[in-house]
């Protein structure tokens, strides 16, 4: 089974998030198909791209945010992340999040937009090799809001 821990970025489809540009632009070398939802400070959001893994594979994914001009790095100093895989379609079926508060999303570079997300291989057990849909945001109080969202394939091993 697969194991490995993501440090590169634009590898969409591999279990790499990439560098991603809110609000439109490209994503490592695949064209993001983004389309801006609103605008938080310098921040906007999100972009829409595409993960996948393998089912019970241990995954690492990186993140970076950018500022609306999709050059600067976002400045996540404090900020605090959710991360959601649900039912496609039907956001109301969580199969299992991530998050700051839970160790499972850490901030590696706050200055630079860096955020690291750790999945492990019990976080897929029992699904079918189907495709999902995932969302990364910002959950602080008064500063909630969509970062990333997108399809989360999962493949048979």
């Amino acid at each position: 089974m697969p194991t490995s821990s993501a440090s590169e970025s634009g590898i969409l489809g591999d279990g790499v998030l990439g560098e991603f540009i809110l609000g439109g632009g490209v994503v490592g070398n695949s064209p993001a198909s983004a389309s801006v939802l609103s605008l938080i400070g310098n921040v906007s959001v999100p972009t829409i791209n595409n993960i996948a893994h393998y089912i019970g594979e241990d995954k690492t994914f990186q993140v970076k945010i950018f500022q609306a001009d999709g050059i600067t790095p976002a400045n996540i100093t404090n900020w605090t992340f959710s991360f959601t895989v649900h039912a496609y379609g039907d956001p109301s079926t969580i199969f299992y999040t991530k998050s700051t508060a839970g160790g499972t999303i850490t901030i590696l570079d706050p200055v630079n937009g860096l955020v690291q997300i750790v999945c492990s291989s019990a976080d897929t057990l029992g699904f079918l090799a189907n495709e999902y849909q995932f969302f990364l945001e910002r959950i602080d109080i008064g500063n909630t809001f969509l970062t990333t969202i997108g399809l989360y394939t999962l493949r048979s091993t």
